[in-house]
């Protein structure tokens, strides 16, 4: 993740001085990161929907709103932004649920914990820029596919792929009227694709 720009968080949290010091790790101590603070769950929905945000930073109990209620709220709006939970120490099986439910990591609250902060909002970030990246990859390849089918519907010859057994997988509207079938639901039912060869042997 390239650090050329101050990577943007969203960090709701009702206790003023926890704020200070994941504040302070963040923008002081590593300066790579712009926190923008939410004390309140109208804070934070105001904000979320006004902003643009690489990673949400959530403590896990705040006065009416949990972590868990966060990261619901940011999956709606947007799955791809990861969570990241801060909880208290002994909350350890708190951050373990949140990770079932999508969470990116959790950080425990402790200054020693705090300080590695930078770190861990890294590693999600990194972990969301492969997940994306495989996402357009599969889509890429999907589209591929598509164009690819849609040149050998229109050759004029006929072209057909079997298994190594000689079930149909494919065949052109070229073929299927080549060889007089109607549809290639026909061609697929046929158990094996020598029984069109008027020497079998030759397939």
């Amino acid at each position: 993740v390239k650090m050329s720009e101050k990577t943007s968080i969203l960090y709701i949290d009702d206790y003023e001085l926890d704020r200070e010091l994941v504040k302070d790790a963040l923008e002081k101590e590593h300066g790579g990161f712009q926190v923008t603070e939410a004390s309140n769950q109208q804070e934070f929905e105001a904000l979320l929907k006004t902003g643009e945000f690489d990673v949400v930073l959530s403590d896990f109990n705040i006065a009416g709103f949990e972590g868990l209620q966060v990261l619901e709220i940011v999956q709606a709006h947007d799955p791809r932004i990861p969570v990241i939970i801060v909880t208290g120490t002994g909350s350890e099986e708190i951050a373990v649920e949140a990770l079932k439910q999508g969470a990116s990591d959790y950080v425990i609250k402790r200054p020693t914990h705090i300080r590695k902060l930078p770190q861990t909002i890294v590693a999600a970030m990194e972990k969301k820029a492969l997940r994306d990246q495989r996402e357009k990859d599969e889509t890429d390849l999907k589209q591929s596919e598509e164009r690819y089918r849609k040149i050998l519907e229109n050759v004029l010859m006929g072209v057909y792929q079997v298994t190594v057994d000689g079930k149909f997988v494919f065949a052109n509207q070229k073929l299927i009227e080549m060889l007089g079938y109607s549809s290639y639901e026909e061609l697929e039912a046929i158990n094996n694709v020598a029984d069109l060869y008027v020497r079998s042997e030759e397939r």
